[in-house]
């Protein structure tokens, strides 16, 4: 979408003698999926003092995020309904198909209109193409940023993070991808699966 306000960033101020993070930024974040590599990226986001709730079927990696700042949500489809930028980091395309479609839980459906969703997790070209149109037709922004190559226990961080979407919502969410991509590079309104520079790997 056109005209978003830019994204605040993190700032350093006194408070009390001390020097602390401080961000004046209101919209909020949610993010889902806390393995190993989604915990890690979720505190980046934490600790530069974004709003930002977290969510995992297993609801104990969520509890050291919280003397961070963190939220805990109690179900995925809140956290959908709730965030103006919602970064999905889950394990496999399996995982992500449920977290999505399920008929009892799946969050499509509760997705806030006009927010961007960032999309970490491994999936096959056909579930991603049909994954952004849906989301465009509830005038929601899907930015394709797969972390890892295959899907599964054997996937492999990338080196560099790759991300696929309208050129105007990479670049205000961009901001937030620096804090944890040592590596990124915009390839254009394309999905990364798509892309012979870079494909995914779907076992």
């Amino acid at each position: 979408m056109n005209n978003r306000v830019p994204l605040a960033l993190p700032e350093w101020a006194d408070d009390d003698g001390a020097k602390v993070i401080q961000n004046k930024e209101t919209r909020k974040i949610g993010w889902i999926g806390l393995g190993k590599t989604g915990h890690n990226l979720a505190f980046q986001l934490i600790r530069a003092g974004y709003d930002v709730t977290v969510y995992d079927k297993d609801k104990t990696k969520a509890y050291d995020l919280m003397k961070f700042g963190a939220k805990i949500a109690t179900t995925a489809n809140s956290v959908a309904s709730e965030s103006d930028y919602l970064f999905l980091c889950v394990g496999n395309i399996k995982n992500l198909s449920n977290l999505m479609e399920n008929e009892d839980y799946g969050i499509y459906d509760d997705i806030k209109t006009g927010s961007i969703v960032v999309n970490h997790s491994p999936r096959d070209p056909d579930f991603e193409h049909d994954e952004k149109i849906f989301l465009k037709s509830k005038h929601a922004t899907l930015l394709d940023a797969p972390i890892h190559f295959g899907d599964g226990s054997t996937h492999e961080m990338k080196k560099e993070l790759q991300v696929g979407g309208v050129e105007s919502e990479y670049n205000h969410v961009e901001p937030l991808l620096q804090l944890y991509a040592t590596k990124l590079r915009y390839i254009g309104d394309v999905e990364v699966c798509a892309n012979d520079d870079y494909p995914c790997d779907i076992e």
